[in-house]
């Protein structure tokens, strides 16, 4: 395993791993969906081929949050890609919140 695909592993999946989903409040376990998102999204600004990305959420170790995190992934790489790193990070910023509000919402 890579750097980068044991990094986006260890954010992806550390709080399944961690804390059980059930134990963590909505706030929580959208933070930590929002932290998923954001690398997912720092992966796809930098240019990291969806397949890596996709090759490290399909890691069987990592099966409990597999389709959340799959849907992040393909969410983010839907999304186009920017030039400067004002832009990529605008993109990074705004996609953590979209995903952290929309598991907020699906909460309430």
């Amino acid at each position: 395993m890579s750097r980068f695909q044991h990094v986006v592993a260890v954010t992806l999946c550390a709080g399944m791993t961690a804390h059980p989903v059930l134990a963590m409040s909505t706030d929580e376990a959208c933070a930590q969906m929002a932290g998923a998102a954001e690398s997912v999204m720092k992966a796809r600004q930098n240019g990291i081929a969806l397949q890596k990305v996709l090759g490290v959420a399909n890691n069987p170790q990592y099966a409990s949050g597999k389709d959340g995190f799959r849907a992040i992934i393909m969410m983010a790489y839907g999304k186009p890609r920017f030039n400067t790193e004002e832009n990529k990070q605008r993109a990074i910023d705004d996609f953590r919140d979209e995903v952290q509000l929309y598991c907020m919402k699906l909460e309430n």
